[in-house]
């Protein structure tokens, strides 16, 4: 008989926990509304101040407590609005969890995870009644460029925005030294991201909102350089502080690099720049960028997507494609830019159990698109592609030299990496 009403108790209070449980369980799915049932009444007719007045109502839900006293957000930021069409808009912002298990359930258009921060970008449909309005849709971009019919191309820039940002990540983890952009200014770290230090200069003119182009920047132990088509900035601090170098040629700027605290080149464009082809003007400094002087060159005549790299004070390569792309040239330079000579690759050898095909050119006929040399561990390394006409597979061959370039010696070929 006891045991039958202990039993019975047993099943009473466990009756009563789950009777609890659903009514917490309840309180915690409607304490913090979903986006498509949440309305706010707004009088502005402008969709952008809708949307943003919209949002700050509806996240500042999520920084309540909801259920066993948590919050779902610390603190939120949007980054963008942009109008996409009558009544839809993108939204690009950012999410600082509290409590982040909630957030795992959610389809937030989440493009990138990092410090505990979520970065998301959001098409929100409105609806308006009156001047009430709601939001009867959130998807991706991916997904409303795929409805859409990808009209605008955007979905090709959001792979592309996607590539970018994961290149830059890769540099991150690669290098100690490396920036950030948030909201147009740029930060600073020299130690893989436990600290940064925000760049006090005016805001960069940038192809990218998120990303300085590469041979525009230097960020070291000694000297650190951010630059767009018009201004240098140096500086030999990490606090941030910049002067702006006085260049004396009022010049597109293609690329800076200083070899040390005081001697430094810049590299403008010079004449006219018809169908991509741009003279190459060397600017080099010996006191930090107080006065710079020309160095006369030999250069001929190269293209817009020519790509530069700097050893040290005399020995610097510079790419450049020919023939519209279907080959290239390595140039390299050993008395610091007044004379360049082009690079002549030693003969390698196929690896047929790469291809599916077989090559119908030598060796150096099929590899003759070299990109610029890497220095690591005083090792130079370069990777020769097949250009635009390149029919052997997919692959490229590997280089080094180990005498700064007098000499670049076959390793293997490879198989790019983004295709596996």
């Amino acid at each position: 008989m006891k045991v039958q009403i202990k039993i019975c108790l047993m099943t009473i209070i466990l009756i009563i926990i789950l009777i609890l449980s659903f009514f917490l369980l309840q309180f915690t799915f409607h304490k913090t509304l979903d986006i498509t049932h949440f309305q706010v009444e707004i009088k502005s007719q402008d969709l952008e101040d809708v949307s943003r007045s919209f949002l700050y109502s509806y996240l500042e839900q999520y920084k309540e407590q909801y259920v066993w006293f948590h919050k779902a957000l610390k603190d939120y930021q949007i980054n963008d609005i942009e109008i996409l069409n009558d009544n839809q808009v993108l939204i690009n912002l950012t999410l600082f969890p509290k409590y982040s298990p909630f957030f795992k359930t959610k389809n937030l258009g989440i493009y990138e995870k990092k410090n505990g921060a979520l970065y998301c970008n959001w098409v929100l449909t409105f609806e308006k009644e009156s001047e009430l309005y709601h939001v009867s849709s959130r998807t991706t971009i991916v997904q409303y460029d795929l409805e859409d019919g990808n009209k605008s191309g955007r979905f090709e820039r959001e792979e592309e925005y996607y590539k970018d940002i994961a290149e830059l990540r890769e540099k991150e983890q690669e290098n100690i030294y490396f920036y950030k952009i948030q909201n147009g200014s740029i930060y600073l770290t020299y130690d893989k991201g436990e600290t940064y230090v925000k760049a006090d200069i005016e805001p960069l003119s940038l192809e990218k909102e998120y990303k300085i182009e590469d041979g525009m920047y230097q960020i070291s132990e000694n000297v650190t350089l951010l630059a767009d088509y018009k201004n240098v900035y140096y500086s030999n601090n990490k606090k941030g502080s910049f002067e702006k170098l006085n260049i004396p040629v009022d010049e597109p700027i293609i690329y800076v690099h200083f070899v040390s605290e005081k001697i430094g080149y810049v590299f403008t464009v010079c004449g006219n720049s018809l169908g991509g082809v741009i003279g190459v003007r060397i600017l080099k400094t010996i006191d930090g960028g107080e006065t710079f002087e020309t160095i006369e060159n030999d250069l001929e005549s190269l293209h817009t997507s020519s790509e530069y790299n700097i050893i040290n004070e005399q020995i610097m390569f510079i790419t450049d494609n020919k023939a519209n792309g279907t080959s290239g040239v390595l140039y390299r330079s050993e008395d610091g830019g007044n004379h360049f000579e082009k690079v002549i690759f030693e003969e390698g050898k196929f690896n047929l159990a790469l291809s599916k095909v077989n090559p119908q050119l030598s060796f150096l006929e099929t590899y003759d698109m070299p990109q610029i040399p890497v220095f690591e561990d005083d090792m130079l390394y370069v990777i020769v592609g097949q250009g635009a006409d390149g029919e052997y597979g997919n692959l490229k061959a590997l280089y080094l030299s180990n005498n700064l370039g007098k000499k670049f010696t076959f390793v293997t070929e490879i198989i790019p990496y983004e295709e596996g």
